[in-house]
């Protein structure tokens, strides 16, 4: 019946669907396009925060491993650390080197950029004294 009613309903410039029938099959397609789409949006949304869980534990095996390597004197020895590790180990000695001491050369060059990054990661107001 509300179908029905709103097929009686004419706009000027533009079509509307001729009975209730025809409404009726156009929500229905929408409904299942809707549905579809959410269900593929948790599908993209799950397998992103798994392979992001993965790859975080992975990461932090990979410290503990370079951790328990310092330890015993054998972190130098990169030949013979899986293929993994020694990729870990240079992108973390990059950022260590270039990126950190990029971001604190902004204390300098850039200090409003500076003081808001700090500021959003949760520096407290001692970073307004260091500017």
């Amino acid at each position: 019946e509300l179908f029905e009613t709103l097929a009686r309903i004419e706009i000027d410039g533009v079509s509307t669907p001729a009975n209730g029938h025809v409404y009726l099959e156009l929500v229905e397609n929408v409904h299942i396009q809707l549905f579809l789409g959410m269900v593929l949006y948790f599908i993209i949304a799950w397998i992103v925060a798994k392979n992001s869980i993965d790859r975080n534990m992975l990461s932090e095996q990979l410290r503990m491993d370079w951790i328990e390597q310092l330890k015993a004197g054998t972190a130098k020895n990169l030949h013979t650390d899986p293929p993994a590790l020694r990729k870990f180990k240079r992108w973390r000695v990059h950022f260590q080197e270039q990126g950190v001491k990029e971001v604190l050369a902004w204390q300098e060059s850039r200090p409003e950029l500076f003081l808001k990054i700090c500021r959003d990661m949760g520096g407290g107001s001692g970073f307004d004294a260091a500017a």
